[in-house]
């Protein structure tokens, strides 16, 4: 049994935003915000820098190993090639079909409704068919 309280140490005080106030929530969000702008800036001043200390020579030479690697079986240096001309394969999942999300969500909340009574020990409101 310490084993399993092992696993979830640190857990116990986190959170879930669906029981956090509106304000709590819009604070962490803003936080986050913040963390990518200054990730996506970095990644951008990693890019210039490497622009202004590679000469193009350089950098040629750079894309030529990178294709050599690619060419002998470096899936990595093949990925790194894709990606940079614009074929990287999107991350996205399309879903389709006809679900109607209102109502199922309605109906998911009058079962637990009627489970909440039930518990309770009242008869759902319909329940009395005599």
């Amino acid at each position: 049994m310490a084993e399993g309280k092992a696993k979830n140490k640190g857990h116990e005080n986190l959170i879930p935003f669906s029981k956090r106030s509106k304000e709590e929530a819009r604070e962490s969000g803003r936080k986050g915000g913040k963390k990518s702008g200054q990730s996506r800036a970095l990644k951008k001043t990693l890019t210039e820098s490497l622009k202004e200390l590679c000469t193009p020579e350089e950098i040629n030479e750079m894309n030529r190993r990178l294709l050599m690697m690619a060419k002998h079986g470096n899936l990595k240096a093949y990925e790194l090639i894709r990606d940079g001309l614009g074929e990287k394969p999107t991350d996205k999942v399309e879903i389709t079909g006809n679900i109607n999300i209102a109502d199922t969500l309605k109906a998911a909340r009058e079962r637990a409704r009627a489970a909440k009574e039930k518990a309770a020990g009242q008869e759902p409101p319909g329940g009395d068919d005599g």
